[in-house]
């Protein structure tokens, strides 16, 4: 295990979730992911997974995806944000206009 991966490790079970990487420990997970590319994770010392975990909607899209790196780089020059929550947003109704009528198909 590289220098590396064991301090995170180590500074994880001291502040942020000990009774996690306890547990992680016990099973033999000494997982640190360092790398995030398409449908694969790599941990710090270069092995490569498939990631499974299911989150953030990864299993659907994957890691950094050229399209959504593209589309996320051009969102971030629109001059309209998608705004708070609490208040209506042209964005997110014409978003949510689109989703409706594509799933009414």
């Amino acid at each position: 295990m590289s220098a590396t991966k064991n301090k995170a490790i180590e500074q994880n079970k001291q502040y942020v979730c000990p009774d996690k990487i306890r547990i992680f420990n016990q099973i033999g997970i000494d997982l640190v992911i360092g790398k995030r590319q398409g449908p694969y994770i790599y941990d710090l010392d270069g092995q490569q997974l498939i990631d499974v975990h299911i989150n953030g909607g990864t299993y659907n899209l994957g890691h950094r995806h050229p399209e959504i790196i593209d589309a996320m780089k051009e969102a971030m020059e629109m001059p309209i944000d998608i705004g708070n929550h609490h208040f209506p947003s042209p964005l997110r109704g014409e978003v949510a206009q689109m989703l409706v009528h594509l799933s009414a198909r």
